[in-house]
């Protein structure tokens, strides 16, 4: 007969081996839940890797588009630059990703790992292609290589996108694996003790937080193929994609459109206060865009298409002269004062605008039509619209068979110099003149100089020309009666690309022109493509003797801050600055400060444009010393400007310019 206090303690023995067993099997399926929850963390890390992937992917995008505008539709510097920019951004991104490739990743990751590795390897191929853009062998190159990388783009989104499903089945196979295992234990040790229950209760709240962060960062890899990071608005596949599904919603009764921006200044702000300063400008500019789409109608849309190019599509017009109206908004949101701790800035752009035809058309021809608009807008002043016309399709043909002609005639020497003569306004004497481009196409006609320098600069012809302009208008101020001195434009490209100094030379030594004869204009963009290699460059070429010139001065950037990066001889006022200082006394006055900068730096003043007697006049009486326009010549041959009555009159450059007023 069993005691009563064995009765007692068996039950006691028995609860304490269910006890003991409950906390075995609690520690055992704790240990279980802790692995599950390292397995489930390295998913999250899966996600994380893919995110720097996506980044991979848009920056490639980016640099695709870049080249594709590049090839597609002519520009000039800033063309080449964008792709250069593009190129510099992908490199710059693809550190953590070769980290990432170097130190190992899982299956998950591995195929699309792979398929970065491929593009990374074929791009940085690249990087002497880049360097040297508007070398002919360069294009070719690029253009081979992006065909082989356009592929290989496509093979690496449907890895990217494989693993990315197959990372949230695995990740969420082991979380649904582990929730399951873990309802068992609970409710079987639910009766044992209260602790345990709680002990379940953490593990099921850090079990909840892993899933969320694996969700969130699912939700933010998938955000990141879709938007730019910077701004956080569309990338131009998201962009195009609504495009399509707007045109295919659309009704007859709605009219939408397209608007192409081009946003200029950001280059000059990144270069002066640093990129960081660009970015924030460039953010806030997305944002207030953004904002004013969407206060006009919610279903408006703005992505980024590029590092300062955004388009835009407008639902609701109800007529093509609103929706015009609303592009131009844009163009003014853009022109707003920018001010933050470091600058307060004027940006400007352009813009180009397409509206969808009642007929049909499809996303990417609308999308091609806004941007051959912002090309033709491009071409105008800062802050111009241009609507797309069926013309502006016959311009890119035109534009097309201009670059395909442009190399014959560089080799033929079709592209000569006209004249147009300088003068001292005060006494009225020719001075100097200043040697201008032209190109008579057999077919086409007179060209003008816009059109064929900004395909030259694109070619690659531009160094080419220069040299030929050079070279004939030294040729021909030497031999001229008078003995004038003569001015010839230097383009950036042909600064930062050919040894001017050595060249300069020779030709002043196969001419037998004097160097203080000859004068080299530069523009305030020269100055920016590279303030250091440009300071020298010019230093090189004023050491022989010859006169430098800061031309269109006041129509860039930030003009004041380079009159102390050089030694100028004279300062150029363009012409836009003519008609203003006679009809606005604000422009009066910028005019008066720039003679008393001029008299400060000991530099010439010239004013181009003048037009009437009275514009010379007044820059006559603000002590500007040398003027050139219609008002004095038209722009002429050698040999006509050789036999004019202008040549007759020419001082000699021993005598000195009148002395400025002051």
């Amino acid at each position: 007969m069993l005691s009563f206090t064995t009765l007692l303690t068996r039950p006691i023995k028995a609860l304490g081996l269910v006890l003991l067993l409950g906390a075995a099997g609690l520690f055992l399926g704790r240990a279980y839940i802790y692995d599950a929850a390292d397995i489930a963390i390295e998913k999250v890390d899966d996600q994380e890797a893919l995110l720097m992937i996506a980044d991979v992917r848009r920056e490639l995008a980016a640099f695709q588009l870049s080249v594709t505008r590049f090839f597609a539709t002519p520009g000039s510097a800033d063309h080449i630059a964008d792709v250069q920019h593009a190129f510099q951004q992908f490199i710059a991104c693809t550190s953590a990703v070769e980290m990432l490739l170097t130190n190992g990743s899982s299956t998950v990751v591995h195929a699309a790992g792979t398929e970065v590795a491929r593009v990374l390897q074929e791009v940085k191929a690249l990087r002497h292609p880049i360097v040297h853009l508007e070398a002919p062998h360069s294009k070719r190159r690029l253009a081979s290589a992006m065909e082989r990388i356009d592929a290989q783009d496509m093979t690496l989104a449907i890895a990217m996108d494989t693993a990315l499903v197959e990372s949230r089945n695995q990740t969420r196979a082991v979380l649904m694996r582990e929730a399951d295992i873990q309802m068992g234990l609970a409710l079987g040790i639910a009766g044992i003790a209260a602790a345990f229950f709680l002990m379940t209760g953490y593990q099921s709240a850090a079990m909840s937080r892993i899933r969320r962060k694996a969700a969130e960062h699912s939700d933010k890899a998938a955000f990141a193929a879709d938007h730019d990071r910077l701004t956080g608005l569309p990338n131009r596949d998201a962009f195009m994609r609504n495009i399509s599904d707007a045109l295919e919603a659309v009704d007859d009764a709605e009219r939408f459109a397209l608007v192409a921006l081009k946003i200029d200044g950001i280059k000059q702000i990144n270069e002066q206060y640093g990129f960081q300063v660009g970015d924030s400008t460039l953010e806030c500019v997305a944002e207030r865009l953004s904002m004013s789409l969407k206060a006009l109608d919610s279903r408006n849309m703005l992505a980024r298409t590029g590092n300062t190019t955004f388009m835009a599509l407008l639902r609701g017009g109800g007529s093509a002269s609103e929706l015009s109206k609303t592009a131009a908004l844009l163009l003014e949101v853009i022109k707003a004062p920018q001010k933050n701790a470091y600058m307060s800035a004027r940006l400007s752009g352009s813009a180009g605008l397409a509206l969808a035809p009642k007929g049909g058309i499809s996303d990417r021809d609308l999308a091609l039509n806004a941007e051959l608009a912002l090309h033709e807008a491009r071409l105008k002043e800062s802050g111009s619209l241009v609507q797309f016309t069926p013309d502006l399709r016959a311009g890119l043909r035109r534009r097309r068979r201009i670059e395909e002609d442009l190399k014959t005639a560089i080799r033929n020497a079709d592209i000569y110099p006209v004249y147009q003569p300088q003068f001292d306004m005060k006494s009225g004497k020719m001075v100097g003149m200043e040697a201008l481009a032209r190109w008579k196409h057999p077919e086409l006609g007179m060209i003008p100089p816009l059109e064929f320098i900004t395909a030259a600069e694109s070619a690659g012809g531009i160094v080419d020309i220069g040299r030929h302009i050079l070279r004939t208008a030294c040729q021909d101020a030497a031999s001229m009666r008078g003995r004038p001195t003569v001015s010839v434009n230097l383009s950036v490209l042909q600064v930062l690309n050919d040894d001017v100094p050595r060249f300069t030379r020779e030709v002043l030594d196969e001419t037998g022109l004097q160097p203080d004869r000859l004068k080299l204009e530069v523009t305030e963009s020269v100055i920016i493509g590279d303030t250091k290699r440009v300071r020298q460059t010019l230093e090189q070429i004023k050491a022989m003797g010859v006169a430098i010139s800061l031309d269109d001065f006041g129509t860039g950037y930030s003009a004041l801050s380079y009159l102390t990066e050089f030694d100028w001889d004279e300062l150029k006022i363009d012409r836009s600055f003519v008609a203003k200082a006679i009809a606005n006394d604000r422009a009066r006055s910028i005019v008066e400060t720039v003679r008393s900068l001029a008299n400060t730096m000991d530099a010439r003043l010239t004013v181009e444009g003048i037009e009437t007697a009275d514009q010379r006049d007044v820059f006559a009486a603000l002590g500007y010393q040398v003027a050139q326009g219609y008002f004095y010549s038209k722009p002429m041959s050698f040999e006509d400007l050789n036999a004019s009555p202008f040549v007759l009159t020419s001082r000699s450059l021993e005598e000195p310019l009148e002395p400025s007023l002051h």
